[in-house]
């Protein structure tokens, strides 16, 4: 049984793309114009890599000649680990001309610890522009989720491709410390002409809804201002209480020793926690009437990223306090 679901994108008559869904978890995009086939991030596993390779060479290129380029839009596992796969499991008739990724990520992939990854051997960065015979990608800075990462602006498809920068309900923050720089940078790419965003995680993809019905009904702007307008309104109700935020700056210490802001920036140390339900409700206390519990069936993944934006409000105010 595949691991991965191949979906097709319409992006009209001079682009074929596709999204491979892995583990109903993340999506592996690829774009292909004439002779060349962008790939956005690789995922974790080489030989699941190596077996969609397999595939869309057998069944979507009809075996042509290609020119491979493959981007990680940032270090973390689920993106990077199995970029071996393009160096040792492309078809014979495809050719890889580079693995591409900022600075910064290949120096995170470097220092990670992980055994036998393949660095990307290309640098971009942002303001960079990326031709796919004719069609140009723009890349643009999207830190605050992780240092280094990049997300791709096509102006003529009007699309995004917002990698981890944008999550339904909440997209993740690398650290509490990250919220104004988010919003920073939404801020920028509401200024831009965006049609469709491609994410790269989404909670409905939990919830029973297909890939393909997802990209038809929810992939669009809307993404963009509904994680804007869920931030701003932590930020708003929040700041309408400034002894509260004192109180819970002051109160941020855990038994363990760390604060609840560092457990929820580390993820193993979140999944791993088994009193988990006693964490949540703690941080609930602190909300008192400053801001109602998220929807019911919000996963634990997502309760991560809804506590550490909360947090990073909260620490966002404080510093304005000072």
């Amino acid at each position: 049984m595949r691991k991965w679901i191949y979906t097709p994108l319409d992006l009209g008559s001079k682009v074929k793309a596709g999204t491979l869904g892995l583990d109903i978890f993340l999506q592996i995009y690829f774009i292909s114009v004439g002779d060349k086939i962008l790939f956005i991030d690789g995922g974790w596993l080489n030989e699941v890599a190596a077996d969609f390779l397999s595939y869309l060479a057998e069944n979507i290129f009809n075996d042509s000649q290609y020119k491979i380029y493959l981007f990680n839009t940032h270090s973390d596992w689920d993106h990077a680990w199995a970029n071996r796969a393009w160096i040792e499991s492309l078809p014979s008739n495809w050719s890889l001309q580079g693995i591409y990724a900022s600075r910064t990520t290949v120096e995170r992939l470097r220092s990670s610890g992980k055994e036998g990854l393949v660095l990307p051997d290309h640098f971009i960065e942002d303001g960079d522009i990326f031709d796919l015979n004719g069609l140009k990608f723009h890349f643009l800075r999207a830190n605050a989720h992780c240092p280094g990462q990049l997300v791709l602006y096509v102006p003529e498809l009007k699309s995004l491709w917002s990698a981890d920068a944008l999550e339904y309900p909440w997209p993740f923050l690398h650290s509490v410390d990250n919220f104004a720089e988010q919003l920073r940078d939404w801020e920028e790419w509401l200024k831009l002409d965006i049609g469709k965003i491609f994410p790269c995680h989404d909670d409905r993809w939990r919830q029973d809804i297909e890939v393909g019905d997802y990209f038809r009904h929810y992939c669009g702007r809307e993404l963009l201002l509904c994680n804007c307008k869920a931030c701003l309104e932590l930020k708003e109700r929040l700041g309408k209480d400034r002894e509260f935020i004192r109180r819970v700056l002051v109160t941020m210490a855990t038994s363990e020793g760390r604060n609840f802001g560092e457990l929820l920036e580390d993820e193993e140390a979140w999944l791993a926690r088994e009193n988990k339900v006693d964490f949540i409700y703690t941080l609930r206390e602190w909300q008192i009437e400053s801001l109602t519990f998220p929807e019911k069936n919000l996963s634990w993944f997502y309760l991560r990223a809804y506590y550490l934006a909360w947090l990073g409000a909260v620490n966002y105010l404080g510093q304005e306090l000072k």
